[in-house]
């Protein structure tokens, strides 16, 4: 895997964000706080995790935006496009879908 820079804390910090406010920002911290150590599949479930607490729609997409983003280092883009397709995102995911592909 890429080599990510580790945060300015532990994940255990940040994990207590989550746990205090589970805000998207705060899901996001703690994910890119494991990006150094965890593997891609513990990053996944993260992500997983993160999509199924929120109700909003827009958190929703935007957390699925950043995990499209975050595949294009771990790996599994293809994988997670299918998922966000299956899990009938939003517009706005698609776009930065279509985005990534005309970029490549």
């Amino acid at each position: 895997m890429a080599q990510f820079q580790s945060l300015p804390q532990s994940k255990e910090f940040y994990q207590s964000l989550v746990l205090a406010n589970p805000t998207p920002e705060s899901y996001l911290l703690y994910i890119s706080s494991l990006l150094p150590t965890s593997t891609p599949e513990e990053i996944r479930t993260q992500f997983t995790r993160a999509i199924n607490s929120f109700t909003s729609i827009a958190d929703k997409d935007n957390m699925w935006i950043s995990w499209i983003n975050t595949e294009q280092i771990l790996g599994d883009f293809t994988g997670t496009v299918k998922k966000a397709v299956d899990a009938n995102v939003g517009l706005i995911v698609y776009l930065r879908i279509l985005e990534i592909l005309t970029e490549q």
